[in-house]
């Protein structure tokens, strides 16, 4: 859970504002990870009126069906990594609901929400920070101790505050207050891919294990920067193992190949269902005649049917973009880790389109290249 931080700011120019109290407003956000989203509800003693939301990086936003609010994107300049959105409020609306669709990404992101409240000239603003790591939570162990893991390694002339402030940034739930050890360790889980990732840091030294090669690359990058900023060297040693890249590969592609299906038999039945609509206005209601026979398959019905329980199309195309763009970074990530990476054109249509024998065979062909 990530808590918040707020303050009120004034709407208006009256002069006895300042002597106005700020209706009461609870906030919260929270993981819900086994759908790679963050819930935020925010309760208001009043009924609120609308809520401004700023990210300044680029996030996807979901309405909530109980919500009695009007949903809107704000249309920045295109290559502005501002996102802004707002939800108008209608009558008597004390509570809001909303769920972010973040990207782990090499820089943490600060969102803001602007909320504005019925009989009040004050605005409450409340902020929240997301790590770059923002997917992962923490647990109290490693709970795939005999996976196979990458290794990332830094060394150089940082203090312990220094990483552990990296790290916090990195990672969701590190504690603010410096521990008093001397050696520091904590375990991560990310449960949408199923992945662990562990941290163990002190002065000068901090080593970071992941079967998920593409959170050590964007750890690698923001750690990096950091230290560039501070003009603190680093040494850097990477360890690759293909077993635990390949692993996940297995692991994660059947199930975007199921997704693809499913988004192709969506699709085609709504073909199904207009031969259907059009067969029955065609249809003379004669027994004996041929254009009214039932040409409706078992495999069309079952089809007809999965497409009825089926979630929105939308909702199948972002899972499949989510599951594209994990395996698309996590190969770039492997191949930069050994020191080399050859680019694929669309190799977003080459994940969906190749089996999974045919990616891991990729995977491992650049270790076939080191070694020659």
């Amino acid at each position: 859970m990530i808590e918040s931080r707020s303050h009120s700011i004034q709407l208006s120019n009256v002069s006895t504002a300042t002597s106005l109290q700020a209706p009461k407003i609870i906030t919260n956000m929270k993981l819900v990870a086994d759908e790679g989203v963050y819930l935020i509800w925010m309760e208001s003693s009043v009924s609120i009126r609308f809520c401004l939301i700023r990210c300044d990086c680029r996030i996807q936003i979901i309405d909530v069906e109980r919500n009695a609010a009007i949903f809107s994107v704000v249309q920045t300049q295109q290559d502005s990594p501002v996102f802004l959105a707002t939800f108008r409020c209608q009558a008597d609306a004390p509570r809001l609901e909303m769920k972010i669709v973040p990207v782990e990404r090499n820089k943490s992101c600060k969102i803001q929400l602007y909320i504005s409240m019925e009989d009040s000239s004050r605005a409450v603003v409340k902020n929240f920070q997301l790590p770059c790591l923002c997917l992962h939570q923490r647990s109290h162990a490693n709970s795939s101790p005999t996976t196979p893991n990458h290794q990332l390694i830094f060394q150089g002339g940082f203090s312990l505050a220094d990483v552990h402030d990296w790290i916090s940034s990195c990672l969701p739930n590190i504690p603010d207050k410096l521990p008093s050890d001397d050696e520091i360790q904590f375990f991560f889980r990310h449960d949408r891919w199923k992945t662990t990732l562990s941290v163990h840091y002190g002065k000068g030294r901090a080593m970071f294990q992941s079967d998920n090669i593409g959170a050590l690359a964007l750890i690698k990058e923001f750690i990096s920067s950091e230290a560039t900023v501070k003009n603190i060297q680093l040494s850097i040693v990477t360890n690759v193992c293909n077993e635990a890249s390949v692993d996940i590969l297995r692991r994660i592609h059947p199930q975007l190949l199921q997704l693809t299906r499913q988004l192709s038999n969506m699709k085609f039945s709504q073909v199904l269902k207009n031969a259907a609509t059009a067969q029955t206005a065609r249809s003379t209601g004669d027994v004996g005649d041929a254009s009214s026979k039932n040409w409706m398959t078992d495999r069309f019905s079952n089809i007809l049917q999965e497409a009825k329980n089926s979630p929105p199309v939308s909702d199948v195309l972002t899972t499949i973009n989510h599951f594209t763009g994990f395996l698309a970074h996590l190969y770039k990530s492997h191949c930069e880790f050994q020191g080399e990476y050859k680019k694929i054109q669309h190799i977003s249509e080459v994940i969906t389109s190749s089996t999974t024998e045919e990616l891991a065979e990729m995977f491992l062909s650049n270790e076939e290249n080191e070694q020659e």
